[in-house]
């Protein structure tokens, strides 16, 4: 039996990976920690688990999965780094290249497994959007990425009315999805890590409900060059958009809906209704199969046939960063007003 400890008890885990959790036989979650104690009783006590309020306290565990809110995960990876075996973070892994990076050089070095929980990469549509990269011809590509999802989120310690500067609110929860999905495609074509990075334009709001979230980049190397415009919207709630342009034809694709994939001219994108038939899978069903790469990665003690490794995440975090720093210089805004 493979047992995990849980660090970070709130709604993401509740609501989302649990249930998957439970499903997979060979895992056992063994320890809550939560630095609300009474919430971590209660999960802990639903699922037979030991409840603590602290690292600091004897956990007795090699594997981790922490899904505290971003600004906290070097604290905690710093208290867990000594003996872990295997690490998974909710996404985004931190807010800021820096620490991603920090994360990924000690892992390295100790030879700790880090996963990031990117369940985009498990949507059913992906290998229809990979089969239309791999016949496209032409070597510059436009991606436009969509996304409208209405913020109705509750966290357990209110953690989206506490302001962080570094936190780009719906940049950082939407957004994350979507830049990782553009990485993903992309790398199943080229190796993503000798791509450079041009960030042409970035303006965004800095709270959850943003509604003028918009990133024009140019990502490129020798063999390729990808126009990439991402919108991400708080006004309307639809599912991630794709629209693959190769200069001669447009293809769309919708996240949600694995069959729903098709030529369009520019006229009809304008046109395309938002969708309201159900979805054709369970979210659910997207969380166990990551989860499934996760038990993988547990059994083996190997990340390097998962999905969510974080050597192959970490260009999204280097992405995102660049288009904040260009945001920055754009606003005239200095450093120190971050830290």
């Amino acid at each position: 039996m493979i047992e995990i400890c849980i660090v970070g008890a709130g709604k993401i885990f509740q609501l989302y990976h649990l249930k998957s959790i439970n499903l997979i036989k060979s895992i056992k979650i063994k320890y809550v920690v939560d630095k609300n104690f009474e919430l971590a009783k209660r999960v802990a006590s639903a699922i037979n688990a030991i409840p603590y309020e602290s690292l600091d306290e004897i956990i007795n565990c090699e594997n981790f999965f922490v899904t505290v809110p971003p600004k906290f995960r070097i604290e905690v990876f710093d208290s867990i780094k000594d003996h872990a075996k295997n690490i998974i973070f909710e996404k985004p892994i931190t807010l800021t290249y820096s620490d991603a990076d920090y994360i990924r050089n000690i892992s390295e070095e100790k030879g700790i497994n880090i996963l990031v929980a990117q369940t985009r990469r498990f949507f059913p549509n992906i290998n229809f959007t990979k089969k239309i990269l791999a016949k496209i011809k032409t070597k510059k590509i436009k991606i436009t990425a969509f996304e409208g999802a209405l913020f109705n989120w509750a966290s357990e310690s209110d953690y989206f009315s506490n302001q962080n500067p570094n936190d780009h609110g719906v940049f950082h929860d939407v957004g994350s999805h979507i830049f990782d999905y553009i990485i993903y495609i992309i790398g199943s074509i080229t190796k993503i890590e000798k791509l450079e990075f041009q960030v042409i334009q970035s303006i965004f709001d800095y709270n959850q409900n943003a509604n003028n979230t918009y990133s024009k980049v140019k990502i490129f190397n020798k063999n390729f060059e990808f126009e990439i415009i991402v919108r991400i919207s708080r006004s309307s709630n639809f599912s991630n958009m794709i629209i693959i342009n190769d200069g001669n034809n447009r293809y769309l694709t919708r996240s949600l809906m694995a069959r729903d994939i098709k030529m369009v001219t520019a006229d009809e994108i304008i046109k395309i209704p938002i969708p309201k038939i159900k979805p054709s899978f369970d979210l659910n069903d997207v969380f166990y199969n990551m989860w499934l790469d996760i038990e993988n990665v547990l059994k083996t003690n190997s990340s390097n046939n998962s999905k969510i490794s974080l050597n192959s995440v970490i260009q999204t975090s280097r992405l995102m960063q660049e288009i904040i720093d260009k945001m920055k210089i754009d606003n005239n805004l200095q450093d120190t007003y971050y830290e």
